[in-house]
């Protein structure tokens, strides 16, 4: 694998798991060490760009605008970054258009490749594969072609492609040559564990640690599979190695807060880890609010009642709210924590916050009757429940729902067994959609220890104050 393929592997790696600032680093030094090279140009703009730097990276998209290889994928990238801009400039859009489709039709496989790159990136899957398999139409043989064709499937939410992604990844490592390409040995790697064939995903992942030793990446994905195999103890390891590699890693400190707090419950510990990955995306990823956000939320669910830990994520989600302030996501997962600080008038203003941005934003709404019920609003509450039961009939029970309805009924004096039954059906829902979930940082958003433990406590005001005569017979 040449170095050049190397580099934009890391840099398509970052970009896939939007770490942006870190693409933006790996394609800028690879560009001290290669020169001008355009499709390396092109990723640190993509990068400058997903930063909401617009005006910067549609400058320094210009440069290679015209220059084959990128033209396609760097003329849609300035489309995208004209409609993220307050005002769009529609006539720059429309040339933007017409010169893609002058161009796709006589284009090379290099200029479909990055274009397939870009959408697969974005988001735009279908039309990614339409370019891909333009492109390996044109260059059967390309191993990148046929491993990003792996991703494109891969990440798709259609069965029948993403089973036959692993074909694509095999392709993409078969020949003598050596070593494989790391793209597909961490698409191989991710594949599997998807399937739950643990064994496959740790030979693959091993498989690229050995190939590419200093590659962070490989490294990232291994503590990804052990994680998924409850394998603390190799987890904390690979974290550091990871640190080894490169001491920044906010990857490997996320894994051991979470092994601290998670498995050991040394909150002290915790803490001191959570301010410390604090201080790394403010200097690694200082613009990601997605990131701050995704990395607090499994630690507040986890220890609702330390002040300490809440105080920490709830400084992460200051600095998603202020990088992005009308993302309602941010705010509902703020005004939740406030919830567990007990904040209750606090979190209910915050929730109409994120409810004024979106009218249908199931979140606030469901935030809204749980304070409504807690502040004894229960006429309000009541009201609310019934209309979002109504619109979310179509998709099935959900245990949030259920819940609510059994606070709801135990505040209206309701009979003990209604209660108890609502309750019991929450945490079968509850269960059984989290039954086939991998174990990994958003399972713990999934599993919410602060819930269960809510619903398990209201059901025990329930339980008889003394042993039933059955029981105390057989004893």
């Amino acid at each position: 694998m040449s170095d050049s393929s190397y580099t934009l592997a890391v840099v398509w790696y970052y970009v896939r798991e939007r770490y942006y600032r870190h693409a933006h680093v790996a394609a800028e030094d690879a560009l001290q060490r290669q020169g001008a090279n355009p499709v390396l140009l092109f990723w640190k703009a993509f990068a400058v760009v997903m930063e909401d730097r617009l005006a910067e990276g549609m400058r320094e998209l210009e440069s290679v605008l015209d220059r084959r290889d990128v033209v396609l994928c760097a003329s849609l990238l300035l489309i995208h970054a004209h409609k993220r801009c307050k005002t769009i400039d529609r006539e720059a859009v429309q040339h933007l258009e017409a010169k893609i489709r002058n161009e796709r039709t006589s284009c090379g496989e290099k200029a479909l490749y990055n274009a397939g790159m870009f959408l697969c990136a974005t988001g735009r899957l279908e039309k990614a594969r339409e370019y891909t398999d333009r492109m390996i139409k044109m260059a059967p043989d390309s191993k990148e072609g046929l491993a990003l064709k792996g991703w494109i499937d891969l990440l798709c939410s259609r069965e029948s492609l993403v089973k036959r992604s692993i074909k694509s990844f095999e392709e993409a490592m078969s020949g003598p040559e050596q070593p494989k390409l790391l793209d597909a040995l961490i698409g191989k790697t991710r594949y599997y564990l998807l399937r739950h064939n643990f064994s496959h995903a740790l030979d693959t992942a091993n498989l690229a640690v050995a190939s590419y030793p200093d590659a962070l990446p490989a490294l990232q994905e291994k503590m990804n599979v052990l994680l998924a195999l409850q394998d603390w103890e190799q987890v904390v390891e690979t974290a550091h190695r990871c640190l080894t590699l490169d001491a920044n890693c906010i990857e490997a400190v996320r894994m051991l807060a979470l092994s601290l707090l998670a498995r050991e419950g040394k909150v002290e510990g915790c803490v001191a880890r959570l301010g410390e990955l604090v201080q790394l995306m403010d200097r690694m990823e200082p613009r990601n609010h997605a990131l701050y956000s995704e990395v607090a939320a499994p630690f507040a669910r986890l220890a609702p009642n330390s002040t300490l830990v809440l105080q920490q994520t709830m400084e992460m989600l200051n600095r998603s709210t202020a990088l992005s302030p009308l993302t309602p996501l941010y705010i509902n997962e703020t005004a939740y924590q406030l919830q567990l600080k007990g904040n209750l008038q606090e979190a209910l203003n915050t929730y109409k916050r994120a409810f004024d941005i979106n009218e249908t934003n199931i979140a606030a709404m469901t935030g809204t009757i749980y304070c409504q019920l807690k502040q004894n609003k229960v006429s309000e509450a009541e009201q609310n429940l019934e209309f979002l039961t109504e619109i979310q009939s179509s998709i099935g029970r959900q245990s949030n729902l259920l819940f609510l309805n059994a606070v709801l009924a135990q505040k209206k004096g309701r009979p003990d067994t209604e209660v108890v039954d609502l309750l019991q059906q929450a945490m079968d829902v509850h269960f059984d959609t989290i039954k086939n979930s991998l174990l990994s940082p958003s399972y713990f958003v999934q599993f919410n220890v602060a819930f269960l433990m809510e619903m398990v406590n209201t059901m025990l005001m329930y339980a008889p104050t003394e042993p039933s005569s059955s029981s105390s017979s057989s004893s």
